[in-house]
Order: C-alpha cells, then sequence, then structure tokens
C-alpha cells in the first residue's frame, strides 16, 4: 500500500510521539524485560486500533 506524502507525515508524527512517551518506561532494572514489555504493549495496540477501525468501517458501510 503506498501512502500518499500528508499519511506518511501523519505516521511519522505519531510514531514519534510514541517513541518519545516511552522513553520514560525505558529506564527500568532490566532493559530486555522492558522492551520486551514495551513490544508486547505495542502488540495490543495495534490490535486495539485494528479494532476499531473494523468498527468504524462497518459504521460507515
Amino acid at each position: 500500500m503506498q501512502l500518499l506524502q500528508s499519511e506518511r507525515d501523519l505516521r511519522d508524527r505519531f510514531l514519534q510521539a510514541m517513541v518519545e512517551a516511552t522513553f520514560p518506561l525505558q529506564t527500568g532494572l532490566d532493559q530486555e524485560v522492558t522492551l520486551h514489555a514495551l513490544i508486547e504493549a505495542a502488540e495490543l495496540l495495534k490490535e486495539r486500533f485494528e479494532q476499531e477501525l473494523a468498527e468504524l468501517r462497518q459504521e460507515s458501510d
């Protein structure tokens, strides 16, 4: 899927905001455990957003 420049810019802004939001969370005792937990949380967030998108699309049908 090819994104328009405006869509890439928006995606990049969201990515930067999410990365910056995780900086304080990355200072744990075990950085490997912390990063693994952040990855799992990101996967759950992706699933949640995909579900919301599916619901939005269903509502617009």
